[in-house]
């Protein structure tokens, strides 16, 4: 039976029966009652986010495959021991008032695992970052489209900002808005 607690905020807490369990069922071979690897005070930041996601799953009759192979799916990608897994999941579908099959939630076990083992996420291709590059060149060309001469000069005539006994910092806050950015360049 899942029963939680309200935690501060008003937000429920993980059920208690999460974190129960003990020796094997004849009938499934799954463990129930309590685990001693796990409380709620000594919950890996893995196991917590796993039981937050097993929270959020449907746990209801016509729902209870794809819930508890989303399960082991997600325990395989987090490294949460497969027996953990497969432990929760015949809690809850027992909670949900029917009977878990034993073979069945194995092989889901396997796939999922080796699923997860087979995703090797250092083969996926990463984008290199590009620096940017200041080419006087392209800047000449997006002056030259201006149509007027922007010279130093000419900068300090049409400026309601007279810089040139300012600092560079009072110019760049006079400027620009300060959730705005500015890229400087030096030579």
């Amino acid at each position: 039976m899942f029963t939680t607690k309200e935690k501060a905020g008003g937000r429920p807490a993980l059920p208690q029966a999460l974190f129960n369990r003990t020796a094997s069922s004849p009938a499934t071979g799954v463990s129930t009652g309590t685990h001693p690897h796990i409380s709620y005070e000594n919950t890996s930041q893995e196991q917590t986010t796993w039981l937050t996601y097993v929270n959020s799953l449907r746990w209801e009759k016509g729902f209870l495959d794809a819930a508890s192979y989303a399960s082991f799916l997600r325990a395989a990608t987090l490294g949460i021991a497969p027996e953990v897994a497969l432990q929760q999941a015949t809690q809850r579908i027992q909670a949900a008032g029917d009977y878990p099959k034993s073979s069945k939630l194995s092989q889901q076990l396997r796939r999922a695992y080796a699923y997860a083992k087979n995703q090797d996420t250092a083969s996926m291709p990463v984008q290199p970052t590009i620096k940017p590059q200041y080419i006087p060149s392209a800047l000449e060309q997006y002056a030259a489209k201006l149509g007027f001469d922007a010279t130093p000069s000419w900068l300090m005539q049409i400026s309601p900002i007279v810089p040139w006994n300012k600092e560079p910092a009072y110019i760049l806050q006079q400027l620009f808005k300060p959730e705005e950015k500015a890229l400087v360049f030096s030579e």
